[in-house]
């Protein structure tokens, strides 16, 4: 974010769907994510505290609203929006929602993650489509529906959360590291 983010009068919204998408874990704070690291009070973003504006969008509306009551009880500007990033439609909706509700998204996090460990050879295509949709698409999509008022104010920042399986690949996961790696 730039130096006048820091200021009492950013706009700025982060669209964190959970890792896992629609399992719950859409948290600002107090998450636990599949490998067991959990995170402690006081732990959210900086830029939250400073007077950020976040929206959180997640398939998992009792999460995501959990989440944002978490924010708001601490005085935090978290907002919770229903997300869907296997269909398009829902991510289209979901950017003219917070560009409505903010003005300028200043600052994207892309760190939504969808799998199902088994044998490539068992993942049905489904499975596969839902994978790229969540993993790859999704971020493509959301990226695209912020990046040109961004380019236009010529400020922004956007930052896509990937995972080591796309670097290296990772047993059961073939097609997971595949869109991870973009």
């Amino acid at each position: 974010m730039t130096p006048a983010a820091a200021s009492a009068e950013v706009r700025a919204a982060e669209f964190e769907p959970a890792e896992g998408v629609g399992d719950g874990a859409a948290r600002p704070r107090h998450r636990r994510h599949r490998r067991g690291v959990r995170h402690r009070p006081g732990d959210g973003p900086a830029f939250v505290a400073r007077g950020a504006r976040v929206v959180i969008g997640d398939v998992d509306e009792e999460g995501g609203q959990s989440a944002a009551a978490e924010g708001a009880a601490d005085g935090l500007a978290i907002n919770y929006r229903r997300l869907d990033l296997t269909a398009k439609t829902s991510v289209d909706d979901f950017v003219t929602a917070v560009h409505d509700q903010v003005g300028r998204v200043d600052g994207l996090v892309n760190a939504a993650g969808w799998d199902q460990i088994q044998p490539f050879l068992e993942n049905p295509p489904e499975m596969w489509d839902r994978v790229i949709a969540v993993n790859l698409m999704g971020a493509i999509r959301l990226t695209r529906g912020v990046l040109t008022p961004m380019v236009e104010a010529r400020a922004g920042k956007i930052v896509n959360i990937s995972s080591d399986a796309g670097r290296v690949g990772s047993t059961g996961e073939t097609v997971y590291a595949a869109a991870r790696a973009g």
